[in-house]
């Protein structure tokens, strides 16, 4: 009875150590592939699912006498070589009726309509490529005003993929209130 006892245990023993080495063999060539490989790939920015819908360039309830431009401010603070989601708050009383961002990617003059998102912030998917970028706003009012604002960026190598992924993730859980 006891030596068919420790055959059992010796066999459970055997099984567990060869699931502890191939799990550790698992987890270790995860973490050296994933170390040692660079991939140049980048994801797409994700835009929030809390995004209000409302388009706010159709407004057209222009203000008589209204001879102000825009009151503009660059909410970007920093570019990742690749896609950006570029943001800024353009605050006027009549509405807007055009915003604009335009930058030079890849030697080429590109023009990227702005689009509503919420409290008179407007956002646009532009392209950054190193080492800098000037990017400049225009935006118009009903009445012909207009504004224009320009800030230069340092632009920053694209992290790897893998980081990329477990930002994601984690701004996910913490948005879940999940993770704090």
């Amino acid at each position: 009875m006891q030596d068919s006892n420790k055959e059992n245990r010796r066999i459970i023993s055997r099984r567990w150590k060869r699931l502890l080495l191939f799990s550790l063999t698992i987890v270790l060539g995860f973490f050296t592939f994933s170390n040692y490989i660079k991939t140049d790939a980048q994801l797409i920015p994700i835009p929030s699912p809390f995004t209000d819908t409302k388009v706010d360039n159709n407004k057209s309830n222009a203000v008589a006498n209204d001879h102000k431009p825009p009151m503009m401010q660059i909410l970007t603070n920093k570019l990742v070589q690749g896609k950006n989601v570029f943001k800024v708050k353009i605050i006027e009383e009549s509405g807007i009726k055009s915003c604009e961002i335009r930058y030079i990617s890849y030697e080429s003059f590109k023009t990227t309509e702005c689009v509503y998102d919420k409290n008179n912030t407007y956002k646009a998917l532009i392209s950054a490529a190193a080492p800098s970028q000037t990017v400049q706003v225009y935006a118009k009012d009903p009445n012909g005003n207009s504004a224009t604002g320009v800030k230069n960026f340092i632009v920053s190598p694209q992290p790897a993929i893998l980081d990329q992924i477990s930002n994601i993730f984690s701004h996910l859980l913490r948005s879940l209130h999940l993770v704090t």
